[in-house]
């Protein structure tokens, strides 16, 4: 058996995660392997949050999947954030 991609998809280890530290403002990105989780309800683990320490104020900062955008099959990146 032959298996053909159509379209080819992105691993979801490779997303990065990103996040804005409510201290100092400071704007990171970061691997998943990176990232902690929280939970809220520690018998369901459905309600809870992913987050970093800060590298500048040492703060928890939440994070999420970022997408970049994608303009004319190129992804575009916010250089002016980094």
């Amino acid at each position: 058996m032959t298996i053909k991609i159509i379209t080819k998809g992105v691993d979801p280890k490779t997303i990065p995660m990103r996040g804005t530290c409510h201290n100092c403002k400071t704007v990171v990105e970061c691997a998943k392997e990176d990232v902690k989780q929280y939970y809220s309800n520690q018998r369901d683990m459905d309600e809870g949050y992913s987050y970093v320490a800060c590298p500048l104020c040492s703060v928890q900062i939440t994070v999420k999947e970022y997408n970049p955008p994608v303009i004319n099959n190129t992804v575009w990146r916010d250089y002016t954030r980094e």
